[in-house]
């Protein structure tokens, strides 16, 4: 077999310039690599760190009230609650009153501001509803007295309301959150159509996420049972509720976060209970 040397040779010396072509493209990307790596070091992620003690929102929580009278115990009813923190990072705590009654909503009006924790607070449904320039007889079922908190940090001197917390954390009663938080007089009692039988209640997530800590309530002789849309059914839920002979029946609606996405509708043994209930619920639906 004969091996023609000058091809070898050629072959060899392209070989040698495309080495030397593959090492300049290397050496470029590493450079490249590096000026985008000090960008990155001098213009870092704006990001800042969770644990470091002044990023530490000043989280507030309520406990121990009453959430629902109904309204036979408006006059002797109460809030009772006590105010307390998670961390020593909040200075101070103002809480707010708004009254949703069937004249409208009143004003916030400030109840009293809190600088030491933990805190017990006491008023009359009497007293919060002079407070917000009503009487006790403005007071009826369906009623809402929202309570709106804010907190200043004491590490930054930021103030922090419920805007700016996560409506996933907020919405959830469990959290019992400070910041955005109702006591309600429960609804009367249907009377105007046949009660026992059948009643069926359809829950709809307009943007299909669940209903973000928002239920409706039926109570049935007393007993009480909250229904809801879950993270996991999404868009719609739809539950039977049996009603027997000579029950009494309320149908009351607590609130959660993005109420625009809220819609419910009943149907009785008489057909459908009156329409669609919502975007952003009544209260009570009679």
């Amino acid at each position: 077999m004969l091996i023609d040397i000058d091809m070898v040779s050629y072959k060899i010396k392209i070989l040698k310039k495309m080495k030397k072509v593959n090492k300049f493209i290397i050496g470029l990307i590493f450079v490249s690599l590096a000026f985008v790596s000090c960008e990155r070091d001098e213009d870092k992620n704006p990001f800042p760190e969770p644990n470091v003690e002044e990023n530490i929102a000043p989280w507030v929580n309520v406990r121990g009230h009453v959430t629902l009278f109904t309204p036979d115990q408006v006059g002797g009813g109460r809030f009772d609650a006590t105010f307390d923190t998670f961390r020593d990072n909040v200075s101070s705590y103002v809480l707010e009153l708004v009254i949703e009654a069937s004249s409208g909503a009143t004003e916030p009006v400030t109840l009293e501001t809190i600088s030491s924790f933990p805190t017990d607070v006491s008023y009359s449904l009497e007293e919060l509803a002079i407070a917000a320039g009503l009487t006790i007889d403005d007071i009826s079922g369906g009623t809402i007295f929202r309570f709106l908190g804010s907190a200043t940090s004491s590490t930054t001197g930021e103030v922090f309301t419920i805007d700016n917390y996560s409506a996933s954390i907020t919405g959830q009663p469990e959290q019992q959150q400070a910041f955005n938080f109702i006591v309600l007089v429960q609804c009367a009692p249907i009377t105007s159509v046949t009660v026992p039988g059948t009643w069926v209640l359809d829950l709809i997530d307009l943007y299909g996420d669940g209903w973000d800590g928002a239920f409706v309530t039926v109570a049935v002789n007393g007993q009480e049972t909250d229904y809801t849309i879950s993270g996991a059914q999404a868009t719609d839920a739809q539950y039977i509720i049996e009603v027997p002979d000579g029950a009494t029946l309320r149908f009351g609606y607590t609130p959660g976060a993005f109420e625009e996405e809220h819609v419910f509708n009943v149907t009785g043994p008489d057909g459908p209970f009156g329409g669609d209930f919502g975007p952003n619920p009544a209260p009570c639906i009679n």
